[in-house]
């Protein structure tokens, strides 16, 4: 009975997460669409370069945003937020990961707006990483 009961949580969690996901990506923005500021890119540069730069050069970049295409931002954020920098994981702060993103995107040639990356998943879910088109 117990497990009939969890069974039917996770089934509860399962739809209910694809329909989030459904709803999420019906009205999604893109990295194609100015999803970050200038300003916040070149603040992107300064920890990138004190904490990023050791590991991952400039190049490095590129074929990470292509394995992402097609992802929610907020998943990339969560993973840097989570694992990077290597020597010591989670110990940057929501706003120095999104200036990183922001830096990485301006870097590769994605289109700066009027409004900065968010600094939440929350913020980040509906923005979508997709191939650069110029």
């Amino acid at each position: 009975m117990h497990n009939r009961g969890l069974l039917t949580r996770c089934v509860c969690v399962m739809v209910f997460t694809a329909l989030l996901s459904t709803s999420s990506f019906a009205e999604h923005r893109s990295t194609n669409g100015g999803v970050y500021t200038e300003s916040q890119a070149t603040a992107g540069k300064k920890v990138y370069e004190t904490h990023c730069k050791f590991c991952h050069d400039d190049k490095f970049y590129a074929g990470v945003l292509q394995s992402w295409t097609g992802q929610p931002v907020s998943v990339l954020f969560e993973t840097i937020l989570a694992t990077m920098p290597e020597n010591n994981p989670g110990m940057l702060f929501e706003d120095e990961v999104a200036n990183v993103m922001a830096f990485i995107f301006s870097n590769y040639g994605y289109p700066a707006g009027d409004m900065a990356l968010g600094e939440t998943s929350d913020a980040l879910a509906d923005i979508v990483i997709e191939k650069l088109t110029r």
